[in-house]
């Protein structure tokens, strides 16, 4: 089992985002609804706004980077046309079209891993990048270095986080110090006994 750098037991992340490295591997595992957009991505993609760097959110799912798109107000690859400027905005954008902004300059870049565990499923397993998988992988081990080595932060998230994934990433991109977050609070209000009362005891 991989060293936990941060523990915590909390409803919201709040306060996590102060712990946390500025460049490197992150990797947060916290169930759903606990603040893992509006606590941690949001401001981080805030902060490298500032910085002029880019900014990059790569999902298993075409819906899912809809969504960042409203929420975080970044770019869908599909705005972007040909894509023939200099990049230091942001992009949102699928595993399958990432062969798309192979020739950008990835230094220093934040890349994020929204559900983790279903975007490396999709990456190796999926049948719409059969033909494509080596290359993406190729393109993974040499971009996300770049990112590291420039300064930049990958932040990896899931609710069911494990080994297998910060192993893999770590494996992709051997750069950078590792950092692990768990938030081990579970809302448990799906086992509270809802009805006590029984009529047969009036």
């Amino acid at each position: 089992t991989r060293k936990t750098n941060l523990k915590v037991d909390q409803p919201k992340l709040k306060g996590v985002l102060a712990k946390i490295p500025r460049t490197g591997k992150v990797f947060i595992k916290s169930a759903k609804k606990t603040g893992q957009s509006s606590e941690i991505n949001e401001p981080l993609i805030k902060e490298w706004k500032k910085k002029r760097k880019p900014i990059l959110s790569i999902v298993p799912r075409i819906l899912l980077y809809k969504e960042q798109v409203e929420k975080w107000e970044i770019t869908a690859i599909d705005s972007y046309g040909n894509i023939h400027r200099e990049f230091h905005e942001s992009i949102a954008l699928c595993f399958d079209s990432l062969g798309k902004i192979s020739y950008f300059d990835w230094s220093g870049a934040l890349v994020i891993f929204d559900e983790i565990r279903q975007g490396l499923k999709h990456l190796i397993s999926s049948s719409t990048l059969e033909d494509m998988r080596s290359y993406v992988l190729k393109l993974l081990q040499e971009k996300l270095p770049e990112a590291i080595n420039g300064g930049g932060l990958i932040v990896s998230s899931d609710a069911d986080l494990t080994d297998v994934e910060v192993n893999y990433i770590d494996g992709v991109c051997p750069d950078g110090k590792t950092f692990i977050v768990d938030n081990q609070y579970r809302d448990e209000k799906g086992n509270c006994l809802l009805n006590t009362f029984d009529p047969s005891h009036e």
